[in-house]
């Protein structure tokens, strides 16, 4: 009788183990906390106008280093011969800019 307890309580703990592996979950911080949520309830949903308006450090370090990246390898002789780009010329730029502006509306 105690075995049989034994073997349903270590089968129910290795499903639940295997339940939340099998579930994908993030991690969120939601006013200030820090919060594991299943990853099909967060919100996909968002435009990027939206989560620019919202407060995340982490994106605006990503966002800014790309940004200086980018610029440096444009405009740096040195460092546009190393990625073999040419030159950028502002009709270049604007198309850019607008082709960006337009996809993340």
């Amino acid at each position: 009788m105690g075995i049989t307890f034994y073997q349903e309580r270590k089968t129910e703990r290795a499903l639940e183990a295997l339940r939340n592996l099998s579930s994908p979950r993030a991690l969120v911080i939601r006013d200030a906390q820090q919060e594991r949520i299943a990853g099909r309830s967060g919100s996909w949903s968002r435009t990027i106008v939206a989560t620019l308006y919202s407060r995340n450090a982490a994106f605006w370090w990503v966002f800014g280093g790309a940004l200086a990246f980018l610029g440096l390898v444009l405009y740096v002789p040195f460092l546009r011969d190393v990625f073999r780009f040419a030159p950028l010329r502002p009709i270049d730029l604007a198309i850019c800019l607008a082709a960006g502006v337009v996809s993340i509306m």
